[in-house]
């Protein structure tokens, strides 16, 4: 058989029917499409033995309780038959009849482990475009593709900013998985800790530069529970930890290009971590972790990444949030395009966004605040190696109120 479809599935009765449409179009007969059912409690099961009745590709497999997703897509790599795996969450769909035939035969005529190919990222609401549209559109692929191994494939496209953990956003070759031993842990952010490990294992690695999948972004007011968000941010830093031992074991890692895009991806969960922080300490909630350690692990990631925030979190950020301090988002490259999503996160939609010198009429200098510097906190959202300049400079103008995140 040529490849499985493994779609875990819970509570997604709203969308499911458009993704199952979605998978059925495709024209390749030799596939299998195994339904993962978490044991949902809508309308989903339903809908699945309807569709099983419409093609005969289909097949269920239900969970005896709700387990969540790892354990749907585990399952579906140890009862699933395909040469390939293709992880296809139940409320997105797949683009293109031809994807999978195309998919397949550019992963199987060059034996590659994993294949990646393009997205399509929709959102359910205006403010959810606002919000993540600047870190997920746009990631596209050289045109010219070659085969290269997974730490090489890792390596260059963190450092191109071209890199996504999203598995369904991949094809894997099934037997792979299984002789590397290769699964999801029953933890959030379970791609974050996946993709890595599977790619530095990976020998043969390639791309196709086309859409093949759609991507929803939907409102889940799940997120915003005290248990979600503390969990979430118990999970990234085990996802952290089991990452840096995972690489510490693998002594060709000290290769420069190959540390700095560890490095740089170890950073992006970190800024996760902090922005989940943040979120929880507005809304009241008390983090917890499982263990000492782990907490002490997290508080030495918040030094070391962020030491402002971890000296003065309570005192400053906490302080303007509650109290609606004005603030200026001083910087306009990736560095503030996280602090402005953090900013929305934490429901703060007042803010200024300024630069050192502006060429954009919608873009204001951050000279022209200076009038009304006793107002504002300047948060300077720059790397290292601006933060020292731009920090004097805002001092210069008399911006009293300044927070680096370097």
């Amino acid at each position: 058989m040529r490849l499985s479809i493994v779609v875990p599935i819970y509570n997604t009765e709203k969308y499911l029917k458009a993704c199952l449409d979605s998978i059925i179009s495709q024209k390749s007969e030799d596939i299998e499409i195994l339904c993962v059912n978490d044991a949902s409690t809508d309308g989903s099961l339903k809908i699945l033995y309807e569709y099983s009745k419409i093609d005969r590709r289909i097949k269920i497999l239900e969970n005896d309780k709700n387990y969540g997703l790892s354990f749907s897509r585990n399952r579906g790599i140890n009862e699933s038959c395909g040469e390939y795996i293709w992880f296809v969450d139940g409320d997105d769909q797949i683009m293109d009849n031809n994807a999978i035939d195309s998919l397949y035969k550019y992963a199987h005529d060059n034996y590659l482990d994993i294949l990646a190919f393009c997205s399509e990222y929709r959102y359910e609401t205006d403010t959810l475009k606002r919000k993540y549209s600047s870190f997920s559109s746009g990631k596209t692929y050289p045109d010219k593709a070659n085969i290269i191994s997974g730490e090489e494939f890792f390596s260059r496209f963190i450092n191109e900013d071209r890199f996504l953990s999203c598995v369904p956003f991949y094809i894997f070759r099934r037997q792979w998985i299984l002789d590397n031993n290769i699964n999801f842990a029953h933890i959030n952010f379970e791609d974050n800790l996946f993709m890595p490990i599977a790619l530095f294992n990976a020998r043969r690695v390639s791309w196709m530069n086309k859409n093949y999948y759609i991507y929803f972004r939907r409102e889940n007011s799940i997120t915003t529970t005290e248990k979600t968000v503390t969990s979430k941010i118990s999970d990234l830093t085990y996802v952290i930890e089991k990452l840096m031992a995972f690489w510490g074991a693998h002594s060709h890692v000290s290769k420069t290009y190959i540390m700095d895009a560890i490095l740089k991806n170890l950073y992006s969960l970190t800024d996760i971590i902090i922005f989940e922080y943040l979120r929880s300490l507005k809304l009241g909630y008390d983090v917890q972790f499982d263990n000492l350690s782990q907490k002490l692990f997290f508080a030495t990631l918040l030094e070391q990444r962020y030491p402002k925030i971890s000296r003065n979190i309570d005192d400053e950020l906490v302080d303007i949030i509650n109290n609606g301090k004005k603030i200026i988002v001083y910087g306009a490259g990736f560095i503030s395009k996280s602090v402005q999503c953090l900013l929305r996160d934490l429901e703060i939609k007042e803010y200024q966004v300024a630069v050192t010198v502006s060429d954009n009429k919608y873009l204001p200098e951050l000279k022209e605040f200076m009038d009304y510097s006793q107002e504002y906190l300047v948060i300077i959202a720059a790397d290292k190696s601006n933060t020292i300049e731009m920090d004097k400079y805002a001092k210069e103008l008399g911006f009293i109120n300044r927070l680096c995140f370097f």
